[in-house]
């Protein structure tokens, strides 16, 4: 068992992780609370199938309600409107509600993505050239608060006219809107980070349960008009691209990466039969951690991130001939 010492700071991420993770499996959602729970705690073994070389890589979930990746994906939204809106003339935050609906979160959700292609179509917004959109939903304990962001380029728009605009779209006398210029940079700076806001850490940990029932296989987050199938990874003002990732740390190849749990379905059982020993000795697939919570940052000796574990070069021969058979069998 491998020890990750992390700083003192980030242990309320850890400890906000499990207790998402309890909520969740007291509502019935097994496979979420495990998945979130062994995030940054485990570490899975890949190869490589140019130079046979093994490594530990530490597991990140990805899951919209994990607290430490979807803090991270928040970031990279907010960096990603911060550049991209810094070349905007008139960029703006609009903020549209809708009525409460009590505990029908879909029907909720469902007004309001129709009332918002609606508004797209009114003449209010021709002026409109582009701009990014993120559903944000606030869980109560006896109703769902749904609202939508947008951050778009867009002249002056007088919000009396908005909001007579957007309440007959809705055919509703109760609705609330806001507009929000982007003067300076500062603004701007103000407008993408709440335009990105973090889902999962803004709810209650105890209703955490809730915001996954209302967002399951919903997107929350995109972007239309002339930003349509912008990326977050986008970078207008970069020179040079950035470098692809799954490289591998030994002999460069970008292609040959995969996960050794996955050798069977890769190779072929047959054929995996005969690389498994050189791929595994002396390693096991899954490498459980022991977290450790210190005042300060641990430096780093192994040239690696914070949280990362050392790589482990197999010890057996990696061009060996019973290898080089395997391999031949499969290419």
């Amino acid at each position: 068992m491998a020890v990750l010492k992390y700083s003192k700071s980030r242990q309320k991420w850890f400890r906000l992780k499990h207790h998402y993770a309890d909520v969740l499996e007291k509502n019935g959602y097994d496979t979420e609370a495990r998945t979130i729970s062994t995030c940054h705690e485990v570490s899975h073994l890949a190869g490589c199938k140019e130079c046979q070389n093994v490594r530990y890589i530490l597991h990140k979930c990805g899951h919209r309600l994990c607290p430490i990746c979807s803090y991270h994906v928040s970031r990279m939204r907010a960096d990603f409107l911060q550049r991209i809106s810094a070349k905007l003339a008139h960029p703006k935050l609009v903020t549209l509600t809708i009525p409460s609906q009590g505990n029908d979160h879909a029907g909720a959700f469902q007004a309001l993505i129709k009332g918002f292609r609606s508004l797209r179509r009114d003449p209010l917004f021709r002026h409109v050239k582009g701009g990014a959109y993120s559903y944000e939903v606030i869980p109560h304990e006896d109703y769902f608060h749904i609202h939508l962001h947008l951050l778009i380029d867009s002249p002056y728009i007088p919000i009396k006219i908005l909001f007579s605009a957007w309440r007959r779209i809705l055919n509703t006398r109760y609705a609330s809107v806001d507009v929000r210029a982007a003067t300076n940079a500062k603004a701007r700076e103000y407008i993408t980070k709440y335009a990105a806001k973090n889902h999962s850490i803004s709810t209650s940990p105890d209703l955490i349960w809730k915001l996954y029932e209302a967002i399951k296989g919903r997107r929350l987050f995109g972007t239309f008009g002339t930003w349509y199938n912008a990326k977050l990874d986008d970078d207008p003002t970069a020179d040079d691209p950035k470098p692809t990732a799954g490289v591998c740390p030994f002999c460069g190849c970008a292609k040959g990466f995969f996960w050794i749990r996955h050798g069977p379905f890769i190779f072929g059982n047959d054929a995996w039969k005969e690389m498994a020993p050189f791929y595994g000795e002396g390693h096991l697939p899954i490498e459980y951690h022991e977290i450790l919570f210190e005042d300060k940052p641990i430096e780093n000796k192994t040239n690696t991130k914070s949280g990362d574990v050392p790589c482990h070069s197999c010890k057996s021969d990696p061009r060996s001939s019973a290898m080089a058979e395997a391999l031949a069998k499969v290419s």
